[in-house]
């Protein structure tokens, strides 16, 4: 278990300066990072926390990823539907990743 927290502590760190730098709301822990479980995720909140400026500490959130193991797969066909998209023109629809979002949430 304190490996884990250790782990856990070390990439909150790079995650918190990075967050420093580009200011997102939302640092998503996936893929087997995420199923490691919520001692990884706790210790990655707090060095986040922990390393971000005072003005972002309570606007960044970090969360695990929704979509399991389909991520990469989710990513891959989004990348070529969007460049199929413009390579003929076709204006952007919904992606395929917010759509399948919605069907498990919904």
């Amino acid at each position: 278990v304190r490996a884990v927290a250790d782990a856990g502590e070390q990439l909150g760190v790079v995650l918190g300066n990075l967050a420093n730098v580009l200011a997102p709301s939302r640092i998503v822990i996936g893929g087997e990072l995420a199923a490691v479980g919520p001692a990884l995720l706790d210790s990655i909140r707090r060095a986040v926390h922990q390393g971000s400026a005072r003005t972002l500490r309570h606007q960044v959130q970090v969360v695990p990823g929704e979509l399991g193991d389909r991520a990469g797969l989710l990513g891959a066909v989004e990348l070529g539907l969007g460049t199929a998209r413009a390579n003929i023109g076709i204006p952007a629809a919904t992606s395929v990743i917010t759509q399948t979002r919605h069907r498990a949430l919904g």
